[in-house]
């Protein structure tokens, strides 16, 4: 993506200081830009396949986005071929493979990005699955729409509904994944955030006292950083001591490597 944005501006650059050594340049600048922005999609993809999440749905629009690049290609540059022949209609034939295409890379983008969000609240989940929702019904409509050549008044209100719907959740899940957040770092721990730990450096195994946070090793240097996060509900509510296999807040079920159990030899369980 970095490569096709420097490409565009170099491009660019070039067709305003020298017009007339590119020819055709108009489509040269179209080619870059479009291959700038096709690349979105494959990356944003890529760094939710590089997390372990939704791998190979993620492909799908990996894949989608050059496919739809590759199609409009012709119609920047003018089809070289001719399909009277075979009773095709080529400007047809690509917006129906374009345009299609291009909404499922942006459909697959737009779903690996909101679930690479941690959202620990069901009611939060439930706000980021509508949008899902509505953005996969969406996408199909619209792929539908260009093939089929189907188009109702109902359909453009349903298009115009979903599409409000997309954008609220879209800006909404973000805000809520920062809420959880803020909820998580403010609400009272049963162990400090900041508590010294006794740590054996994986590099060189000196054993040091290190905090949670960014720690740097005092014999090799070696930079590490150490989180503590108890175990919480999906809604939210501290695992801390609880002799149950249900949450008291929600009443869901907790699942197993979750579920307190008390070491008499480790102090900290006591």
């Amino acid at each position: 993506m970095i490569g096709s944005f420097a490409l565009t501006a170099l491009v660019g650059i070039v067709v305003i200081l020298l017009p007339d050594l590119i020819a055709r340049d108009e489509e040269v600048l179209l080619t870059a830009l479009l291959l700038g922005l096709y690349s979105l999609p494959p990356l944003a993809c890529s760094i939710v396949i590089g997390r372990g999440r939704r791998v190979p749905f993620m492909w799908l629009g990996v894949m989608a986005a050059p496919l739809a690049w590759i199609v409009w290609m012709p119609m920047v540059w003018g089809s070289p071929y001719s399909w009277d022949a075979l009773g095709l209609d080529w400007d047809q034939l690509i917006f129906k493979i374009g345009f299609p295409a291009t909404f499922i890379a942006l459909w697959v983008m737009h779903f690996g990005l909101l679930d690479v969000l941690r959202l620990d609240q069901s009611g939060y989940r439930i706000v980021r699955s509508v949008t899902w929702w509505c953005a996969g019904l969406l996408t199909w409509i619209g792929a539908m729409m260009v093939w089929f050549e189907w188009f109702e008044e109902w359909l453009a209100r349903l298009i115009g509904i979903l599409s409000i719907l997309v954008a609220c959740g879209t800006i909404i899940a973000p805000i809520l994944a920062i809420l959880d957040l803020i909820k998580r770092r403010t609400t009272g721990e049963s162990v400090p955030s900041r508590i010294a730990i006794e740590v054996r450096c994986p590099r060189c195994r000196t054993m040091q006292t290190m905090k949670a946070g960014a720690n740097t090793c005092t014999n090799c240097k070696l930079r590490m950083q150490i989180e503590v996060e108890e175990p919480r509900c999906a809604c939210g509510y501290l695992l801390y001591q609880l002799h149950g296999d249900h949450c008291p807040e929600c009443g869901r079920a907790i699942p197993e490597d979750q579920r307190w159990a008390v070491d008499r030899a480790n102090p900290l369980t006591e």
